[in-house]
């Protein structure tokens, strides 16, 4: 399960923010069901996904269910930051710590982002 992919959504954004700022802050608001603030952190060609994505989760009380269980103590270690040459896209390496049907788990996922009108969006697919 890409549970740090749903969570990459949760980021900061603005020029002086980091790329692992941007993820943490999209991470965070997943994670608390704040959707729209993920959307403001993801690149535009991500949001129709997203959507669609959130949606079903909403849909299926089950999947719904699951989703907070899962989530309720999630953490996440920044493993690390890696900003290209060009200084238009960075990748974020992150380990969430989780638990699944009683038993912990983890997941490490990589966030790509890229810079947009010089801010940090997020350019993975977040489920």
């Amino acid at each position: 399960m890409a549970v740090l992919s749903a969570c990459w959504l949760i980021t900061a954004c603005g020029t002086k923010s980091s790329p692992s700022e941007i993820v943490k802050t999209a991470l965070t608001a997943f994670i608390k069901m704040d959707f729209e603030t993920v959307k403001k952190h993801l690149a535009e060609n991500r949001i129709s996904h997203f959507d669609e994505r959130v949606k079903s989760l909403l849909e299926d009380s089950e999947q719904k269910a699951e989703f907070m269980l899962i989530t309720k103590d999630a953490t996440f270690e920044f493993i690390s930051e890696a900003i290209s040459d060009d200084g238009n896209s960075a990748t974020v390496i992150v380990k969430a710590k989780f638990m699944k049907n009683g038993k912990p788990e983890e997941d490490i996922d990589e966030m790509n982002l890229i810079m947009v009108e010089g801010k940090w969006k997020i350019d993975s697919n977040p489920l």
